[in-house]
């Protein structure tokens, strides 16, 4: 899909195209419903979330900030 971005930057930096995931905070995506996913993904503005990533055959770590859009 695509990288999110806030005022022509990447919210998220070390996420490339094409990267799954498949965690947030520990917590599997997998199962999770797409609401689910987007709850895991909330929290209040300047907190971060650390998400896990499949990138090839590699899983990749990635802290992400909290943004209000």
């Amino acid at each position: 899909a695509g990288i999110a971005r806030k005022n022509g930057v990447a919210t998220v930096q070390g996420v490339e195209p094409g990267d799954a995931l498949i965690a947030v905070d520990g917590r599997a995506t997998a199962a999770m419903t797409r609401g689910a996913l987007l709850d895991a993904l909330h929290g209040a503005p300047g907190t971060r979330k650390r998400l896990t990533l499949k990138r090839k055959d590699k899983e990749i770590e990635a802290d992400a900030p909290v943004t209000a859009f």
